[in-house]
């Protein structure tokens, strides 16, 4: 079937067959026109002058004298009006931003359709003073009278615009077309061209209305509609609402002009679900290579140019680019490709992100930037851009060691001084100065984008051209971008604030796209669906036919109550979504072959529901035309069996049992016996083979690290005292000195750490409670346990014990244990073992029935370690008869004291909780019972089966049990 554009190429043609020259011709896009152009030397068949052909945008800034406003400037001089009018009620450029672009948006939908914003904008006023109105407090607070006042505003604005619009001769799309039509009558006398044909139309706005009405009445333009029988002559489809009200006011004899392609064209349509993106794009790529596969002996260019692979969601593009397989023939791009997807936007974005936070981030105190934000620092030194570049491994790997949340720039300089020349000049350009000011940060920008573009021209590795050639490309764009927006600083004074250029930088961002090189006629056309208006083709591929997108659910804010909209003739939900339907409908009219693509699934904004002009499709089309082939497929990946996840076991081979030969040399500790009890796994991978988690940067005080302060702490406090009896007036001596040991002890266990702030400064009053309390709680202690004639004396403080066992099979092997015991004292004639813990520890873990309980208790681990440190006491003081307690101190239960282990079966001494010369043969066996196992080379490593261990290991998501 005859194209359209060709229709139209034949038809002007024989209507002007001795010159174009006197012919304009009007499409709806720049695209069709191009398709235009290489059409008409076809059907000429001579040299003649070409016609002028114009977008309908393009026509009306042509005829008005206007220039087309550029959207960024034309914000700034918005602001200029927003100041003039509201004085000294001004806002921040920033914050007029969030409105200014929505009020422009409805200033140029108003002048699109000609509607009088006059009478608009005070009906707009009267409904919002109504909706303010109460009877029964007729006051008016400062907030209301304020929001009242801005909406009576709103037409100062619309005529300060249009006034300024005047003077410039410059404006945006909505005043021009209002122009243009308001002065249509005399444009028309002043017209060079014989004949006007207006094509491809379809929901023309009411000034293109009066435009095109006003030249086809006196007789200069022609109209020449493009539809389908299939949607004009269906009262019920709405893709024919607009071209049924031409076609009622124009007459069907006068109507050009209605095809048959949903009749005389036989179709042959799938319709797919296929889960995400991705996949969408990835049944694209393999749709268009089983075209080009099955055209092989054919000409594969000719074959793919009636092609089309359109996405109804432009940011598929970027997926489909990468889908697409490297034996795709010529493929064309017509949309761009969105700068905000590229590595160098990543990179500045990051970069904006380090200064906004050095601004977000005060000092509590002096107000002042607390520095630069370690993790900033730590994601823009990893960026592509920075690791490919420079050398900034050592760097990276010193930041995350160093415990360090903030950075001042002299430490930062610190840190950079010993890096190579060059990349020490970028580090020292993006770190100099912790509150740049806009154009400080340009200059910043203007340098690292010429520092980049000299390192991938002349130091790219070879082999890697065209990845440096992409990355000079995008850095091109990008310096255009910073060119523009320092311009714009040079000429306003608005943009102050980073928060401020950012949102500039933002905006130019979303609307910058890098044009693709290549033959735009040829080979396969990759575009969004309003570029395919007036285009015909064999095959099609649309992507995203999923309700929300496809119509859209989105139309953008307003300022306009939809009420409002619909009473002054502006176009609302009912003909927005008639548009949607006329492209999609006018898109397959003529193909043939095509593929409907939606995404089964559902994201956090809901989805996964096929397009309502699906089913009307699969419902209606059939029913038109028979013959039209029609199927639907649904693409499934497959589910993984996540029920049953695999074991994981590590047998000890030879390589494995030698490092654990090592481990007997070095020590087992009372912690290293309690993981391979609770996992074997587990034990392997932190005691074995040593895989350990990244280094990183402390920034909220961890649980251990609160640990390991307060014990440091106590430790510094009751070091003076080693030997001695401890007395109350020794404890008194503490508590004087105490905040100086705690900050002693976090400049050695959290150095470089802040906490002045946030949790950190809420832990650090913990820690300070925990030893305050502490030493309360002993002193009162003290005081009592002297009363009885008895006194304590401190024996060992943060001491490593060790001891050695030989396992009993032909191997020999010597096993050595070792632990550090927090406290060891003497209470009276009885030994006390005490542990600390800053977690909450109950009685109950200590305290066992009897032996076999203790032996089997799935909860052991704290009693395991209390009994193990006695042990050792023990195998270090052989000349000592066992008379012990061991036990833990609870900074979170201090009026419990020393909770000390104990079998309730055995009873020695007043309490019943001395630990006896039979409990500890007892433990040695047990001991010798995991060493044993652990030994044992047939038993290989592997994971536990409670599931309750595993919700806060390290290694979880390795097993897959992170879930």
């Amino acid at each position: 079937m005859q194209s359209f554009l060709s229709k139209v190429s034949y038809h002007i043609c024989s209507r002007h067959p001795g010159n174009l020259a006197d012919v304009c011709i009007v499409l709806p896009n720049r695209r069709a026109g191009l398709f235009l152009k290489k059409l008409l030397p076809e059907i000429t068949g001579k040299t003649t002058w070409s016609p002028d052909i114009f977008s309908i945008e393009d026509f009306c800034v042509h005829v008005s004298g206007y220039r087309l406003a550029d959207p960024v400037g034309l914000l700034f001089d918005f602001y200029e009006i927003h100041k003039t009018i509201e004085g000294e009620n001004q806002q921040p450029f920033d914050e007029f931003l969030q409105w200014g672009q929505l009020l422009l948006k409805d200033i140029s939908e108003i002048d699109m359709n000609l509607v009088d914003a006059k009478a608009l904008f005070n009906y707009l006023t009267e409904a919002k003073a109504i909706e303010k109105w109460n009877p029964g407090n007729p006051q008016l607070t400062e907030m209301m009278k304020n929001y009242l006042r801005f909406y009576r505003s709103l037409y100062d604005y619309y005529h300060a615009l249009s006034k300024q619009a005047e003077i410039k001769k410059e404006a945006e799309k909505g005043h021009i077309f209002r122009k243009v039509a308001e002065t249509i009558d005399d444009i028309s006398l002043t017209l060079t061209w014989k004949k006007i044909y207006f094509a491809g139309f379809n929901a023309l706005t009411v000034s293109e209305q009066k435009i095109t009405s006003t030249l086809v009445n006196s007789g200069i333009a022609e109209i020449l509609w493009d539809t389908d029988d299939y949607y004009l002559s269906d009262k019920n489809q709405e893709a024919g609402h607009f071209l049924r009200k031409e076609l009622a006011s124009t007459g069907k004899e006068h109507f050009k002009w209605i095809d048959e392609g949903f009749r005389e064209v036989k179709k042959d349509i799938t319709i797919c679900g296929v889960p995400k993106n991705l996949g969408q794009a990835r049944y694209a790529a393999d749709v268009i290579q089983q075209w080009a596969d099955v055209s092989k002996t054919e000409n594969v260019q000719e074959t793919l140019t009636n092609t089309a692979l359109v996405l109804a969601d432009e940011n598929l593009l970027f997926h489909v680019l990468s889908s697409l397989h490297d034996q795709t023939p010529q493929f064309n791009v017509t949309m761009g490709f969105p700068v905000k997807f590229t590595s160098a936007c990543q990179f500045f974005n990051q970069l904006f992100r380090l200064y906004e936070n050095t601004v977000r981030f005060l000092s509590v105190d002096q107000n002042q930037p607390k520095g630069f934000y370690y993790v900033d620092m730590l994601k823009l030194l990893q960026h592509p851009y920075l690791n490919r570049t420079t050398e900034n491994t050592t760097l990276v790997a010193t930041i995350r060691q160093a415990n360090r949340v903030f950075y001042q720039t002299n430490q930062i300089e610190a840190l950079i001084k010993n890096m190579p020349e060059q990349p020490g000049a970028v580090y020292s350009k993006i770190f100099s100065n912790i509150s740049p000011s806009p154009k400080e940060i340009l200059n910043t920008f203007a340098f690292l984008i010429n520092e980049f573009r000299t390192y991938f021209i002349m130091e790219s590795p070879p082999g890697n051209d065209g990845n440096s050639l992409i990355e000079i490309e995008y850095l091109f764009h990008f310096s255009k971008i910073i060119t523009r927006i320092s311009g714009l600083i040079t000429q306003y004074q608005s943009i102050n604030q980073v928060k401020t250029l950012r949102k500039i930088f933002d905006y130019i961002v979303q609307t910058t796209r890098i044009p693709f090189e290549g033959e735009p006629l040829q080979g396969l056309q990759i575009m969004g669906l309003l570029e395919t208006r007036s285009l015909d083709f064999d095959k099609v591929i649309l992507l995203s036919v999923n309700e929300g997108i496809l119509p859209s659910t989105s139309f953008g804010n307003s300022f306009i109550p939809l009420d409002i909209q619909r009473d002054f003739g502006l176009p609302v939900f009912k003909e927005k979504n008639a548009v949607f339907a006329y492209h999609f409908y006018r898109l397959l009219q003529k193909a043939k072959e095509v593929h409907l693509v939606y995404n089964t699934e559902p994201d956090e904004l809901g989805g996964g529901e096929p397009s309502r002009f699906i089913y009307q499709l699969q419902q209606e089309l059939p029913k038109y035309q028979a013959q039209h082939k029609i199927q639907e497929i649904i693409l499934n990946l497959p589910v993984p069996n996540l029920s049953a996840p695999q074991e994981i076991t590590i047998p000890k081979d030879d390589a494995i049992y030698q490092k654990l030969i090592e481990k007997a040399g070095t020590g087992f500790s009372p912690s290293a016996i309690n993981l391979y009890v609770n996992c074997s796994l587990q034990f392997y991978l932190k005691e074995i083979a040593k895989i350990t988690e990244a280094d990183e940067v402390e920034e909220t005080l961890e649980t251990a690290t609160l640990g390991n302060i307060v014990h440091k702490a106590l430790e510094i406090l009751y070091q003076p005292y080693v030997s001695q009896i401890l007395t109350p007036d020794h404890i008194s001596e503490m508590q004087k000195k105490a905040d100086q040991a705690i900050a002693i002890a976090f400049a050695d266990k959290y150095s470089g750490g802040d906490i002045s702030f946030g949790w950190n400064k809420l832990k650090s009053e913990v820690i300070i409670n925990f030893v305050r309390s502490f030493l309360a709680k002993e002193k009162e202690f003290l005081k009592k346990f002297a009363q009885t004639n008895k006194s304590i004396t401190l024996l060992n403080l943060e001491k490593r014990f060790e001891a050695s066992i030989t396992l009993p099979d032909d191997k020999n092997i010597q096993v050595k244990l070792k632990g550090f015991i927090d406290r060891v004292d003497r209470a009276g004639d009885i030994i006390r073992i005490v542990d600390y813990k800053t977690g909450l520890v109950e009685s109950k873990e200590l305290t066992f029935s009897s032996w076999e309980a203790f032996v089997d208790s799935a909860a052991k681990g704290k009693a395991f370690q209390v009994l193990m440190y006695a042990w050792l006491f023990q195998q270090e003081h052989p000349e000592l008869a066992p008379n012990y307690t061991s036990g833990v101190i609870s900074m979170r239960k201090l009026s419990e004291g020393l909770m000390n282990f104990y079998i309730k079966s055995d009873h020695r001494g007043e309490s019943g909780e001395l630990i006896g010369e039979n409990q500890l043969v007892q433990f040695e066996l047990m001991l010798i019972e995991i060493l044993n196992e652990i030994f044992n080379q047939e038993i290989p490593f592997s994971q536990t089966n409670d599931l309750n261990i595993c919700k806060y290991c390290d290694f979880s998501k390795l097993c897959h049990r992170n879930n």
